[in-house]
């Protein structure tokens, strides 16, 4: 059986003779051999740590005697393909996105590996809380059935289980677990079930594909170099490669779309520059109207030329002046002869 594997994972993997020297080619044979061997070994080890966990703390990890495990992303593309109904399959999911997306549906685990701090009760905005821990997704991860992987323990988590990221890391190094699903790839391996899916994983963003995708590609491989089926729906474009740099640059097809791209280009900037006029021309049409408002509350007040001067002149100068000399026919003689008595 090992003879067998390695076989077919040598011509899949090697370059092609034509392209590198034999020295080349021995020594690429020697490193790939080596690590694959190592693979077979590991998978022949059916006491894996995931298991004695299981074991030991009665974790539940899917339906009673489940076959396959289904990885749950949030792209809409083909998150709700996956097999929720067949209990030969369990359910992993991660993120809010996900949870939001499955609305009911059943999941088995659920990994929720970030810096647990849900939301205050009535305090949606309370400094130190993570946006996306809303009063809903906590309560659903209280009420969650299954195992809960967190990277500490959460006692108002009843299924909470920490993840072993340190096993993991001693297994696969720290150059693949840079995102949840890497890491539930990962854990997945470990119960070497018949197949792994994935359904919503697209990885299609920029930052994901800048590192997240070639981590999940690599764990891809190894469940497909230890022998368990790869379930892929047609609309998750995970497994494309990379653009062979300089040679990809030749084919048809992306000379076709490099075409396409310049002509959008020059579209983007005839429309940038038409908005840059447009900025100018709506700053003086802005100008113009802040001076005809001036000139209505300033002028429309008249019917005629002719103003009165007087009412313009400030009556402050009048009421320093005596009441007698502002008001000159009150009398004031029987006020003074009351008081002199």
């Amino acid at each position: 059986m090992q003879e067998e594997i390695l076989a077919s994972t040598n011509e899949e993997t090697l370059l092609d003779d034509s392209l590198i020297d034999d020295g080349a080619a021995q020594i690429s044979s020697d490193i790939v051999t080596k690590g694959y061997e190592e693979l077979i070994n590991y998978a022949t080890d059916r006491k894996k740590p995931s298991a004695r966990m299981q074991e030991e703390n009665g974790m539940r990890l899917g339906p009673e005697g489940y076959e396959n495990i289904a990885i749950l992303g949030s792209a809409l593309s083909s998150i709700l393909l996956a097999p929720f109904d067949d209990p030969t399959w369990s359910i992993w999911g991660t993120s809010p996105s996900c949870w939001a997306q499955l609305q009911g549906r059943r999941t088995d685990v659920w990994f929720e590996v970030h810096n647990y701090r849900p939301y205050p009760p009535g305090q949606s905005t309370a400094p130190g809380t993570k946006p996306w821990f809303s009063p809903e997704f906590n309560q659903w991860l209280r009420e969650h059935k299954g195992t809960v992987f967190m990277t500490e323990g959460h006692p108002d988590i009843p299924g909470c289980v920490q993840y072993p990221f340190k096993e993991m890391i001693a297994k696969h190094g720290e150059y693949h677990f840079g995102s949840s699903v890497p890491e539930m790839l990962a854990l997945a391996i470990e119960q070497m079930p018949k197949s792994i899916g994935l359904f919503g994983v697209d990885m299609a963003a920029g930052e994901e594909w800048a590192y997240q995708r070639p981590a999940c590609q690599h764990f891809i491989g190894v469940a497909h170099a230890l022998g368990i089926e790869i379930v892929l729906p047609p609309e998750s474009d995970l497994m494309r490669p990379n653009l062979v740099y300089g040679l990809g640059e030749h084919t048809p097809m992306y000379i076709k779309l490099d075409s396409r791209i310049n002509e959008l280009m020059g579209q983007q900037a005839q429309i940038l520059q038409t908005r840059q006029q447009m900025v100018i021309e709506e700053a003086a049409v802005n100008a113009a109207l802040d001076a005809f408002r001036y000139i209505q509350s300033t002028w429309s007040g008249h019917n005629s030329a002719d103003y009165n001067y007087e009412n313009a002149i400030s009556l402050s100068g009048v009421f320093n002046k005596t009441v007698p000399a502002i008001h000159p026919s009150i009398d004031h003689s029987a006020t003074d002869e009351d008081s002199d008595a």
